[in-house]
């Protein structure tokens, strides 16, 4: 897992020096998606084990299924990622690419 978060990692700063925007902000930026990555992965490892419902008695003794808070807070992380790719201006149509050898800037 954590060779993938590298990975991750280094591909936001990848494209924010082939855009030039590899200033201490934009850093900032890319760092704070990695702290909701890592949110994310808990959550994902969370549902996976306890599932997207559970069951639970109520005062009465009957027995209703819940919707598990973790589906929420996973969709509102992945909100807050998609709302930083789009700060950094990374998008999958419109992601930078290295020059090629002998291209002209």
């Amino acid at each position: 897992m954590e060779e993938r978060r590298q990975e991750v990692r280094n591909s936001l700063i990848e494209q924010l020096i082939l855009k030039g925007m590899d200033s201490a902000v934009f850093i900032d930026l890319a760092d704070k998606y990695m702290e909701f990555w890592d949110i994310v992965q808990a959550l994902n490892e969370f549902i996976g084990e306890h599932g997207a419902t559970y069951q639970e008695r109520t005062s009465s003794g009957n027995l209703v299924t819940k919707n598990n808070p973790a589906m929420k807070d996973l969709i509102g992380a992945n909100r807050q990622m998609l709302a930083i790719l789009n700060q950094l201006k990374i998008k999958p149509g419109n992601i930078a690419q290295p020059p090629m050898e002998g291209d002209t800037l």
